[in-house]
């Protein structure tokens, strides 16, 4: 079998500002098809994607990169600005997420996106916050998996 991999060219998406995490997860993957290992390229591949209003935010670090880590540095900044802080994440998980007509499996995957990183036991109280209080009563005494009870 073939070692060689084919390189194919970047194609960044548009940078999302509501999640600019996954956006870089998306763009990182494309880099090692296309060849991109060196921090340099890394950077320039970042700032052609980014339009003049993401721009206009981390100005500073485009117009003076740091000498090491460039790469590093702007992908910092950029999660540190346009990322929701914790306190956002909860108040969504808390009061936004709405039951409605959703599939409670589609539910508890919209809990877990938005509470990357927290327990198991926190989703699952959450998760279950969102039923009917009948509901509620049901399955507070089921020993399922959050997975199980969706």
């Amino acid at each position: 079998m073939d070692s060689e991999m084919a390189r194919v060219a970047v194609r960044a998406p548009p940078f999302w500002e509501t999640n600019p995490e996954l956006w870089f997860i998306q763009l990182e993957s494309q880099f090692k098809p296309a060849g991109i290992s060196t921090d340099e390229t890394k950077f320039h591949t970042v700032f052609a994607a980014l339009d003049s209003k993401v721009l206009s935010c981390i100005a500073d670090i485009v117009r003076n990169p740091p000498s090491d880590a460039m790469y590093d540095a702007l992908k910092t900044r950029i999660l540190r600005h346009f990322s929701q802080s914790e306190s956002t994440k909860l108040r969504v998980l808390l009061q936004d997420l709405q039951l409605s007509d959703v599939k409670p499996s589609r539910l508890v995957q919209g809990v877990r996106n938005l509470a990357a990183g927290n327990t198991v036991d926190v989703l699952k109280s959450i998760w279950m916050q969102r039923h009917p209080t009948s509901i509620q009563q049901i399955l507070s005494v089921s020993k399922d998996s959050l997975d199980g009870l969706a």
